[in-house]
């Protein structure tokens, strides 16, 4: 990964890889005993009631790290209109610099809507306010890696899995992935198999997307 600035600059704002293997089981251990979600409830709501969850086992578990829902990254903000920031889902932060955090973005996958109507939403989870946030850098622009979360509200984690790879690959160009994308075994998560992950060839270097599909 290739930051600019001085040495102790990309020290300070890259965000430590060990780190994120516990994020990541932190994640799947709290949805085991998490209430499930319905349709009607919105992604903010989910993901506002999710974290909670997520802080109550992180303490229990004893790490030493935080969690926060929806806070802002002002790194690409127009000093002149006050536009340009991004809302992230879920935030791990790390250390005194606020370029150093863990992003983590979430979407509801596989809902049925008024009329039961099902749609995957893997178009919306692949796209330019999903998985395309990191790679244009709106996200974690100083960082390697981050993280993508689906509430599958079927529970088919392997139909979602499939709608996924689909989208990407429709989106290949935009998302600096080969045709077609390999969905890697999730290394930090080898037991899952609803975990995967995807390797984003970007200008600013290698970036690595970390999926975990979570069964409502």
């Amino acid at each position: 990964m290739r930051i600019e600035g001085e040495a102790h600059e990309l020290s300070n704002a890259l965000f430590p890889h060990g780190l994120v293997p516990q994020i990541l089981r932190l994640i799947v251990d709290t949805w085991a005993a998490f209430r499930r979600p319905n349709d009607a409830e919105d992604e903010p709501k989910i993901t506002n009631r999710f974290v909670r969850h997520l802080q109550i086992e992180k303490r229990r578990q004893g790490k030493r790290f935080r969690v926060m829902p929806h806070p802002k990254d002002v790194e690409g903000l127009d000093p002149a209109t006050g536009k340009g920031y991004v809302e992230i889902d879920i935030y791990v932060p790390y250390g005194d610099d606020e370029r150093c955090y863990f992003g983590i973005e979430a979407k509801k996958l596989n809902t049925t809507g008024s009329g039961e109507k099902w749609k995957s939403n893997a178009g919306e989870y692949a796209g330019k306010n999903g998985m395309g946030c990191f790679v244009d850098g709106r996200y974690a622009s100083h960082q390697c890696e981050g993280a993508m979360v689906g509430y599958v509200m079927d529970g088919d984690c392997t139909k979602a899995k499939a709608s996924i790879s689909e989208a990407i690959d429709k989106r290949a160009e935009i998302l600096r992935v080969p045709v077609p994308c390999p969905l890697h075994r999730a290394q930090a998560l080898p037991a899952c198999p609803d975990a995967f992950e995807t390797h984003h060839n970007l200008d600013r270097g290698e970036f690595t997307l970390h999926h975990v599909l979570l069964a409502a």
